[in-house]
Order: C-alpha cells, then sequence, then structure tokens
C-alpha cells in the first residue's frame, strides 16, 4: 500500500528553523542532549563529549587530591581518585571498590570469619575495650573499612585463629580474681531493666529485680565471659528501693587478669520512694570521694582522695527560730566546743527561719580548704547549750543508721527526729548536696546504678556504714598462659615439655591453656631461645627487642597507627601503634609485615604508591605526593604557585592521614589517578563567544591511549578547531 504524505510549504518548514539546527550537532548529540543555537551539544546528565556519546563516572570523596586551602582536602573526584573510567563505570584500582571506587575493601571478605565494616559503623555500633561509644565523622568515615572479627578469630582479615589464655601457672605471687561491685536504687517493681557491657559487649537484659541466677545467667550471655560467681549483700533481688542497699559481688572466675569495667545503660527504670522515717538527699552529691557524716547537734567531712574547698553551709532548722555558734576543728571528729582545739567561726548567727526555709551562713572568708584523706569536724551550739540542740527535739528521739551515696560521696550516720524538714545543706567549689531528715511522708530517691571496678572508684558503702571494696584481677592472661606456643592456624596451645592444659586455677583441666605444670619446673623454656634473660624464680623469659613468645622464639614486626580501629574519643581515631598498622600479617618467622595490596611500607604504614616500585609509580608519568606535599602544589586562577599546608597541626584529628595516603601528581600531558592517560590538545570552540578551551574544541573525542583527537566531520586539526575547507 503506498503512502502518500502530505505537502509541506517551505514557510512551514522555516518556521521550525531552530529544531532543524540539529543536524548541525556532530551526531545528534548522540540522543544524549540537545544541540544549542551554536549547534554545541549540552548534554544530559550521565554523559560528556562533544557528541555526548561519552558516559559519565560516579564520584566520590577523593582520597587523594590537591588541598583546596589549609587543611582543607579530599574534595569530590571521579572514581574517588582510585579507578578509571570506562564507559560510564568506575575500574577501580586492586583493593577499592563500590561505584566510585569510595571505599576500601577487606581482604577475601574478613575470609567470612567476621564483617567487613566502615570506621563509621565500627563507631556507631560496637564499643571499645572499657565498653565506652563514640562518634566518628570524619571525611573517612564511609571510605576506610576493616574487619570486626567472629569470636575466635584475629588479625586484620580475620584470617588467624586465636588460642585459649590463662594464667602462669608458676607465678603464684599474683593470684586475684577480678570482683567487680554493683548497686542499684530502683523502684523494683517497675519493671525497668538494664543491659551490662563487658569488654565493649552486652549482656542480654537485666530486670530489675533480678535474681542472683538471672543476673549470673545475664552475665554469661556475653560472648567474652565464660563464667561469673554472683552473690548479694541484701535481699534477693538486684535493685532495692527501701532504704537499704543490696551490695551486689560479681567474681570472674574464668576471666584472668586485671579486666576492664562492667558499664551500665538503663531503660525504664523509676525512682524509689523512701518510707517516713529514713534520710534522702534530694540533691545528688558530686565530688572527690567524700563522706559527710551528721549526728544531731555536729557532723564531719571526711575527704577522699583529693582536696576539697568549702564555702559555706546552709542550715535548715524547724519552725523555733534558734541562734547558732559554728565551731570546726580539722583532724579530728569533734565532741564538744573546746577553744583549745577548736576555732568558733560565725557567732550568734540566727537561724530558722520556718520549716523547708534555709538559713544561709556567711561565707567563710577565705573558705576552708581541706587537704586529701582529713576529716573536718564542725559542731552547731544552739544558745549555747551543749547537747543534741541542732534539731528541736520533743524526746521522740528515734536514732537509726542513715546512708546515701553516689559515685563520690557517702552519708554513713545520721539520726531521725520529728520536723520533716530539718537538714544541713553543703557548698564548695567541688560539690554540693543536702541531706533531709523526714518523718512525715515518703521522699522521692532518684535511680542510680553504681559500678566499682577501678582504683579510682572501687568501694561502695552500704546503709550500714560497711564498706565493700572491688578486687582488681591480678592473675596473668597470658596467650597459652605463657607456657606454651600459639598455632594461630588451627587456635590450638602447642605446650611445652612438661605443661598440660588447666582449670584456671593451675590444676589440671580442659582448657587448653597450658597452665598446669606436670611436675616441678626448673629452667625456662627452651633457654629463652638465646635471646632473653631467664627470671630464675618464675621462669618467665623477658625476650630482646625483636622476639616475643614465651620461648623468645618468635619474631616481632613494625608497628605504626592503626588504620582500623575503635575511636579513642569522638572523631579520634588513627592514633593507636599496632603490629603492621592493622593492615598486614606479621611473618613470626621473618618479623616481616605481609601487607594487605595498596598498603606499603615496614609496618604497612603507607597507602597508595600507586604502581608498586618507584620506577613504576604513577604508570612513570608523575610523582607520587603525600597528603601534606599535595598541599604544596596548589594553583591559583592565574596558574601561579598557591600552596597550603596541609597537617601542620599535630592535634588536628582530621588531618591523620597528612603522611599516611598518596597519590599521583601526574606530569603535563598525563591525567588519570594513575597518570596512565594521555592528555588531548585542547582548543577553543569556535562556533561560540567564549574563549575557554575544551578537550579536542569539542570538536572530536580525546583517544586517552594515544593522546590524540579523532574530529567529528567537517572538523580538521590536531586539536579539531578548524573547518574542513578553512583551515
Amino acid at each position: 500500500m503506498r503512502i502518500t504524505l502530505p505537502f509541506i510549504s517551505a514557510s512551514i518548514l522555516l518556521s521550525f528553523g531552530p529544531l532543524l539546527l540539529v543536524r548541525g550537532c556532530p551526531n545528534q548529540c548522540s540522543r544524549n542532549g540537545e544541540c544549542n543555537t551554536d549547534s554545541i551539544c549540552e548534554c544530559f546528565a550521565g554523559f560528556t563529549g562533544g557528541d555526548c556519546s561519552i558516559r559519565t563516572c560516579p564520584e566520590g570523596v577523593a582520597f587523594s587530591d590537591v588541598s583546596i586551602a589549609d587543611d582543607t582536602a579530599h574534595q569530590s573526584a571521579v572514581c574517588s581518585n582510585r579507578g578509571t573510567c570506562l564507559n560510564g563505570e568506575c575500574l577501580c584500582t586492586e583493593g577499592f571498590t563500590g561505584i566510585a571506587c569510595e571505599r576500601t575493601t577487606c581482604n577475601n571478605h574478613c575470609n567470612f570469619n567476621g564483617r567487613c565494616v566502615s570506621m563509621n559503623f565500627l563507631a556507631e555500633n560496637t564499643r571499645d575495650h572499657e565498653s565506652q561509644q563514640y562518634t566518628y565523622n570524619q571525611w573517612d568515615g564511609d571510605k576506610i573499612y576493616g574487619c570486626i572479627c567472629d569470636e575466635g578469630y584475629d588479625g586484620y582479615d580475620c584470617s588467624l585463629r586465636t588460642c585459649p589464655r590463662g594464667d602462669d601457672p608458676l607465678t603464684t605471687t599474683n593470684s586475684d580474681q577480678e570482683v567487680q561491685l554493683l548497686r542499684c536504687i530502683a523502684d523494683n517493681s517497675s519493671g525497668g531493666k538494664m543491659i551490662l557491657y563487658f569488654d565493649g559487649k552486652p549482656s542480654s537484659s537485666i530486670p530489675v529485680d533480678a535474681s542472683t541466677t538471672v543476673l549470673k545467667h545475664s552475665l554469661e550471655t556475653i560472648s567474652v565471659i565464660e563464667e561469673v560467681g554472683v552473690s548479694y549483700s541484701e535481699g534477693s533481688m538486684l535493685c532495692r528501693n527501701d532504704g537499704v542497699h543490696n551490695i551486689a559481688s560479681i567474681t570472674f572466675t574464668s576471666n584472668m587478669g586485671p579486666l576492664p569495667p562492667l558499664v551500665v545503660e538503663t531503660y525504664d527504670m523509676e525512682s524509689s520512694s523512701v518510707e517516713a522515717g529514713s534520710l534522702s538527699l534530694s540533691t545528688p552529691f558530686t565530688g572527690p570521694n567524700s563522706d559527710l557524716y551528721a549526728d544531731g547537734d555536729k557532723f564531719g567531712i571526711l575527704t577522699g582522695d583529693s582536696a576539697v574547698t568549702i564555702e559555706s553551709f546552709d542550715i535548715h532548722m524547724a519552725a523555733v527560730i534558734e541562734t547558732v555558734q559554728i565551731w570546726i576543728r580539722h583532724g579530728n571528729y569533734p565532741d564538744y566546743p573546746n577553744t583549745n582545739t577548736m576555732t568558733k567561726v560565725f557567732d550568734d548567727v540566727v537561724v530558722g527561719q520556718g520549716q523547708g526555709n534555709a538559713t544561709p551562713l556567711p561565707a567563710f572568708d577565705p573558705p576552708i580548704e581541706l587537704a586529701a584523706n582529713t576529716i573536718l569536724g564542725i559542731y552547731a551550739l544552739v544558745d549555747n547549750y551543749q547537747g543534741n540542740d541542732m534539731y528541736h527535739s520533743d524526746g521522740l528521739l528515734n536514732p537509726f543508721d542513715v546512708f546515701q551515696t553516689d559515685s563520690y560521696i557517702s552519708i554513713t550516720e545520721g539520726i531521725s527526729q520529728w520536723s520533716p524538714h530539718n537538714s544541713f545543706q553543703v557548698s564548695s567549689t567541688r560539690w554540693n548536696g543536702v541531706v533531709h531528715y523526714s518523718v512525715d511522708g515518703a521522699v522521692p530517691t532518684p535511680t542510680s546504678v553504681e559500678i566499682a571496678a577501678s582504683n579510682d572508684y572501687g568501694v561502695l558503702t552500704d546503709h550500714n556504714g560497711v564498706t565493700h571494696t572491688h578486687i582488681k584481677g591480678t592473675k596473668e592472661n597470658d596467650e597459652c598462659s605463657n607456657r606454651g606456643l600459639c598455632q594461630q592456624d588451627s587456635g590450638t596451645c602447642s605446650c611445652f615439655d612438661l605443661y598440660a592444659g588447666s582449670d584456671g586455677y593451675g590444676n589440671e583441666g580442659e582448657r587448653g591453656d597450658c597452665g598446669h605444670a606436670l611436675e616441678t619446673i626448673s629452667s625456662c623454656p627452651g633457654d629463652c631461645s638465646g635471646v632473653g634473660v631467664c627470671d630464675p624464680s618464675t621462669f618467665r623469659c623477658t625476650c630482646q627487642e625483636g622476639y616475643t613468645g614465651a620461648d623468645c622464639s618468635l619474631r616481632t614486626c613494625p608497628s605504626d597507627l592503626s588504620w582500623f580501629g575503635y575511636p579513642s574519643s569522638n572523631d579520634v581515631a588513627h592514633d593507636v601503634e599496632v603490629e603492621c598498622s592493622n593492615m598486614g600479617i606479621c611473618s613470626r618467622t621473618i618479623g616481616q609485615c605481609q601487607c594487605k595490596v595498596g598498603y606499603v611500607g615496614a609496618a604497612c604504614q603507607f597507602m597508595g604508591f600507586i604502581g608498586g616500585e618507584s620506577a613504576n609509580q604513577c604508570s612513570g608519568h608523575g610523582s607520587c605526593l603525600s597528603m601534606r606535599e599535595f598541599g604544596l602544589e596548589n594553583i591559583d586562577t592565574d596558574g601561579l604557585p598557591s600552596p597550603f599546608s596541609y597537617g601542620s597541626d599535630p592535634n588536628d584529628s582530621a588531618t591523620w592521614d597528612a603522611d599516611r595516603i598518596f597519590g599521583c601528581l601526574c606530569d603535563e600531558g598525563f591525567e588519570g589517578y594513575d597518570c596512565s592517560l594521555k592528555q588531548c590538545e585542547v582548543g577553543v570552540d569556535i562556533n561560540t563567544d567564549d574563549d575557554s578551551v575544551h578537550t579536542c574544541s569539542n570538536h572530536g573525542i580525546c583517544d586517552y591511549n594515544t593522546g590524540k583527537c579523532a574530529c567529528f566531520a567537517g572538523w580538521v586539526g590536531t586539536d579539531c578547531g578548524n573547518r574542513r575547507g578553512h583551515d
């Protein structure tokens, strides 16, 4: 069938003039762009080139580039400056991956024995050895990846097995198991819960009314805890709300050595309600581990490990207005004012402005300075009468012991009486608080969970004034108990002669830790391989530098700042030295690091020596520079040198890479992350009034293998800058 087309007049064709100009653009912009009135293709997103035939590649934060200001670098770059763009896809150099080569790889997918995660993920989803959590939002937060190994595996790529650890059976002077203490004050009927972290790993949920059995089971769900013993000082529930303080003792029976502290997170815990007739704090104390204890008309302040500066007191009295003298004595608890041993600091101060109204004493001038581990006795003499007149008494005295504490200060003694508003308020530059006597109503007590597990804070005092002290573990936690060598391919200890697996206490057992001596030992293993000194009392080897192992038969490898590891504080990382910088495996036979591809240096401490050996670096067409050196290569808009500093402040955690990450600065005529691409000539596009230059003058395609322009039809010249017949 023949189709007859309608006649189109010339005037109609002319009305479509701009559309017909498509014929003036090369290859009709490859249907990937629009032709403008200057016959120049304006490419759609994702395409480039004079005819829009070339796909662009994604960009990412550059691993290495020239600084744009002092300590400012890592701008967006095609393939993150770690790959070559080909047909819209980044061909990443080995060791980098992602659509824009924007992150590092994990060697062999962590050998399927761990998870490959970013620095940012590591910070957000795990904790450090002390169970602290920090954030990490530096430029490399989502770029540097590493392995979180499964339990029982180790190494930067989780290729090594860990071996049992235990106590050296010959060092009998260090024999304490770690005991940590916990006290919880909360309503044990509230349904609240807590989670305890140990070595950065969480327990299962622990209810506030947990029994010793439940607490023990929850702690043993932590993957790195084998077994613990749990006991309570008071009752059968973990948290108390009746003024009685239960101290939970947690003994680590299978984890040896000094251990990191337990760290708590609480959920939905509610304040407890202290019954009438007891004593509480309305404002928690904070300060340097001090004690405040009151007894009628006298009380004392006992400092702990730090000095205290006392500025003033406030006194709450009953409705009766009294006049008070304040006497103090350094170094002893007062019985009665004595002019030979005590000092009167205030005379005839009027107090007692009604129930609940505090009467501030004048400020001490100068403030009272208390040294560490000393006592200041304070006596309030009411109306010049000796006796228990600090409170207004009608003979209905009800003595009892009271207690309240937080991380720093304890109230350990007091007397109740009829007024609901008797209190002492103590203020200083270091701590402050109010002690309230209450007999006619319940007083809310804030929830709190305290853990005593370190030398800085290792004591909890209960409601009876009894002190409970944590015990820091002193046993070794040595690989193979320092009496064998770890076989890292199997995770088993190869015990030296006369040693076998123990029960953790030096007896025969199934731990596989070489911690049991089969008979009396009289020498060091292997005579320390001739590169160590034998201790005749413990028969432990002290190896020469460069050697390690229980018998000094293994070599150490160089250490440098870690490429991948948990932040030491918010946004601070790469500041801890580890063997092979955590990007290589140490060969124990020769003491050399076998680095991950892309990392070089004796300790694998450098990234980005592109091309390997110096002769091949940057394809032989550029210089391999550190980020610090890159900063000096900046060129301003006029083409003049305009150097910037990068990494000049060693405390700037954002420029940690100044001397560690390297990249290529290409010679003239070359480009690409590795300087492997030859540049083509550039020229001005004569179709425009713009005097800026373009590759192949916008009228050809550059062949980056040869560095020559393939001109579009109608254009000639090495830069395709001339129309055919007009050259």
